[in-house]
C-alpha cells in the first residue's frame, strides 16, 4: 500500500516532467519560427530581390541590356510625372484583359498556344503615344515651313548655284548674288517665325522684341542644320535630308539636268575667310556650327522645326522685364516656352527611342548654349562686310508685307 506522501511525490514530479515537456516543446516551435522568419527575411532583402529579378534573364552577360532594363522603370515613372504636364486631350488607351486576346497566344479553345518560332515584339522603352491632335499639328507646320521655304527662295539664287557648277558665274559673283538675296532670307524666317504656336497671340510690339532679340539664335540653327545635318553628297541630297527644300531639286531637274548631280553647298564657301576680326575665333564659329548640326542629325524636319519653336521663344524673365513686356504677353511666352519643351522632348523620344533622346547633345537646353555661343561670336567680332557673313544685314524685325 503507497502512502499517501510518496503518491503525492509521484504526482507532483510527473506534472513537472509533463511541464518540461510542453516548454521544451514550446522553444523548439519558436526555434523553427524564427528560422523560417529569417529566412523570409532573407529572400526579401533588396539584394536577393535584385539578383533574382536580373541575374536570372537571358540578358545577365548583355551589359547594355541589363542597364536598360534596371532605367525602364525609372523612366516609366518619369513618364508619368511628365504626364501630368499634358493636355487633357491624351488619348488613353485601356485594355481589358477579359476581353482582349492575342492571336499569337491564343487558338480557337482559348487554350495557350504552342511556341513557335515567330518573333514576338517586345517593350523596349516608354513608348511616346501622340494623341491625332498633336501629329496634325506636326505635319501641319511642316506643310506650312515647307511652302514658305519654296516660296521666298527666288529663281536667282537657283541660276546662281547651277551657274557655278556649269562654270559660268565665278564664286564672288554666286556670293553677290547671294548676298542681295538677304531680304529673302530675312522673310523666309520672318514667315516661320509668324507661323509658331501662340505668336500670333502676342501684341505687335512683343512680336517685334521677340524676333529681334532671337533673329541670330534662329540663323545659327538654320545655316547648323543646312551645312551640317545631313550626309548627304549633292546639292539636292542636302535639301532633301534636312527638309529644307527650297525647290533647287525641281529647278535643276527642269531646266538643267546635267547638274542632277552638283555637289552640296559647304560651310567654308560662305563662310570664307577673313569674315571675322579674330582667325581663332572664326574656326570656333565653325566648330560650334558643325557640332550643332552633327547633334540634331539624327531628327526629321518637324523635330527641327519644334526646336526653331523652341529657340524663337528662349528669353529669360529677366530680359522681359527690361524690354518692358505686359503680363499678358509674359504669360503667353511662358506657355509657347513650356509647351514647345514637352512637344520636343516627347517628339524626340518618339522619333529616336528614349534611350538616345536622353543623350546631352539632343537636349535643347545644351544645343541653345552653343547657339548663344555662335551668335556672340557672330556679332562681336563681325568685320561686316556686307555679305553673307555680316549680322547687321540679318534683322527680320524689318521686313515689311506688301
Amino acid at each position: 500500500e503507497v502512502h499517501p506522501k510518496q503518491e503525492m511525490k509521484e504526482k507532483k514530479g510527473s506534472t513537472l516532467s509533463s511541464m518540461n515537456e510542453k516548454q521544451h516543446l514550446l522553444s523548439y516551435n519558436e526555434s523553427i519560427n524564427k528560422i523560417d522568419e529569417t529566412e523570409d527575411l532573407m529572400e526579401n532583402t533588396p539584394w536577393r530581390l535584385a539578383m533574382d529579378r536580373y541575374l536570372k534573364k537571358s540578358s545577365a552577360g548583355n551589359l547594355d541590356a541589363l542597364v536598360e532594363n534596371v532605367l525602364l522603370d525609372t523612366l516609366v515613372e518619369v513618364e508619368a510625372g511628365n504626364a501630368k504636364e499634358k493636355d487633357d486631350n491624351q488619348v488613353t488607351i485601356n485594355y481589358n484583359s477579359e476581353t482582349f486576346t492575342d492571336p499569337l497566344f491564343t487558338n480557337e479553345d482559348d487554350s495557350i498556344a504552342p511556341r513557335t518560332t515567330r518573333q514576338v515584339s517586345v517593350i523596349q522603352g516608354p513608348e511616346m503615344v501622340f494623341t491625332v491632335e498633336e501629329l496634325n499639328f506636326l505635319e501641319k507646320n511642316k506643310i506650312i515651313q515647307e511652302g514658305h521655304l519654296r516660296s521666298t527662295c527666288p529663281v536667282s539664287l537657283y541660276q546662281a548655284r547651277v551657274g557655278l557648277f556649269l562654270g559660268t558665274l565665278s564664286m564672288e559673283g554666286m556670293l553677290m548674288v547671294f548676298a542681295a538675296g538677304r531680304k529673302s532670307q530675312n522673310y523666309y524666317h520672318y514667315m516661320t517665325m509668324s507661323s509658331q504656336p501662340f505668336f500670333c497671340e502676342l501684341t505687335t510690339r512683343t512680336q517685334s522684341l521677340l524676333m529681334r532679340h532671337n533673329t541670330q539664335l534662329c540663323f545659327a540653327l538654320n545655316i547648323s542644320n543646312y551645312f551640317f545635318g545631313h550626309n548627304a553628297k549633292t546639292a539636292i541630297e542636302q535639301e532633301e535630308m534636312t527638309g529644307l527644300v527650297t525647290g533647287l531639286g525641281d529647278y535643276i531637274r527642269a531646266n538643267a539636268p546635267v547638274a542632277v548631280n552638283m555637289p552640296l553647298a559647304a560651310y567654308d564657301e560662305y563662310f570664307a575667310g577673313p569674315w571675322g576680326t579674330d582667325r581663332e575665333l572664326e574656326a570656333k564659329h565653325r566648330e560650334l556650327t558643325k557640332s550643332i548640326g552633327e547633334c540634331i542629325r539624327d531628327l526629321n524636319f518637324s523635330a527641327y522645326l519644334l526646336l526653331y519653336g523652341v529657340t524663337l521663344y528662349n528669353i529669360s524673365q529677366e530680359a522681359m522685364n527690361e524690354m518692358e513686356i505686359q503680363q499678358k504677353d509674359v504669360e503667353i511666352i511662358k506657355k509657347a516656352q513650356n509647351y514647345l519643351d514637352i512637344l520636343y522632348k516627347r517628339y524626340t523620344k518618339h522619333l529616336v527611342g528614349w534611350k538616345k533622346a536622353s543623350e546631352t547633345r539632343l537636349n535643347q537646353r545644351y544645343l541653345l548654349d552653343q547657339m548663344n555661343e555662335c551668335v556672340l561670336i557672330f556679332s562681336t567680332n563681325n568685320c561686316h562686310l556686307n555679305d553673307l557673313t555680316d549680322c547687321k544685314t540679318l534683322d527680320v524685325s524689318t521686313v515689311k508685307l506688301k
